[in-house]
C-alpha cells in the first residue's frame, strides 16, 4: 500500500509510474507491478490523506534471487502543472531460496590519500558491502589499515552490477603494498583476497 498525505491547503494532482532500472535487466520486477487505481494519476485534497493498493505479481517461472524495481510518485499543481514535489520508492522482492552472494573484485585504485574497490555482484542477490583492509609492506611488516564502503547515499549493490567502495588511506610512502581484503555483508564473509597497490 502506497499511503499520500498532502501537507498543503491545496488539492494536487498525483501520478504514479513505474520506473525502468533496464530494459535488459534480469532481475528488473518492473512488470510485476500492478497499481490498483484507474489510470496512473489522481487528485488528492488538500490536507488528506489517501491510499493507493499496489499488487506485485511474480511470475510462476521467476528465478531465485533479489528482483528490483521503483515507483516515481509526482506531485503537480492542478492549475498550473508545475511539479511541486517528487519521491522514488524502491520495491525489493526475494524470491526462493536458492540465494547466493557472491562479488569479484574488478579494480583497486589508489589517489590523493583515498583507496577505490571496484566491486561487481556476481550473485543473485543484492549485497550491503563494508571492505576491511590490513596493509603490509613488502617485507610483510604492518603499516595500516583501512575501511572502505558505498558512497554516500548508496546502500546495497543489486545483482549483476558494479559500485565503488572507497575509503581513506593512512599516511604511506612511495612503494609496493600488499593488502589483505576481506569484503563482508554484515556478519557474511562475501570474499577475502590479497592484492598489491603501488603508491607513487
Amino acid at each position: 500500500v502506497l499511503e499520500f498525505t498532502s501537507e498543503i491547503g491545496e488539492t494536487s494532482r498525483i501520478v504514479v509510474d513505474t520506473v525502468s532500472i533496464g530494459s535488459d535487466y534480469p532481475h528488473s520486477l518492473e512488470n510485476w507491478i500492478q497499481l490498483r487505481m484507474a489510470g496512473n494519476e489522481f487528485e488528492l485534497p488538500g490536507r488528506r490523506t489517501t491510499r493507493v493498493g499496489l499488487t506485485l505479481a511474480v511470475p510462476r517461472e521467476a528465478e531465485d534471487g533479489s528482483f528490483h524495481g521503483a515507483v516515481l510518485v509526482q506531485a503537480y499543481s492542478p492549475l498550473t502543472n508545475e511539479l511541486l514535489t517528487e519521491k522514488t520508492v524502491p520495491i525489493t522482492v526475494l524470491v526462493g531460496e536458492e540465494h547466493r552472494k557472491l562479488v569479484e573484485v574488478r579494480a583497486l585504485q589508489a589517489a590523493d590519500g583515498e583507496l577505490v574497490l571496484d566491486l561487481y555482484n556476481a550473485g543473485n542477490v543484492l549485497v550491503r558491502p563494508q571492505a576491511s583492509i590490513v596493509i603490509n609492506d613488502q617485507k610483510g611488516q604492518f603499516v595500516g589499515r583501512a575501511q572502505l564502503s558505498l558512497p554516500e547515499g548508496e546502500t546495497e549493490i543489486i545483482p549483476l552490477r558494479s559500485q565503488r567502495l572507497e575509503g581513506q588511506l593512512p599516511p604511506l610512502e612511495s612503494g609496493v603494498y600488499l593488502l589483505e581484503i576481506a569484503i563482508n555483508d554484515g556478519n557474511v564473509e562475501l570474499l577475502t583476497l590479497e592484492r598489491e597497490l603501488e603508491i607513487l
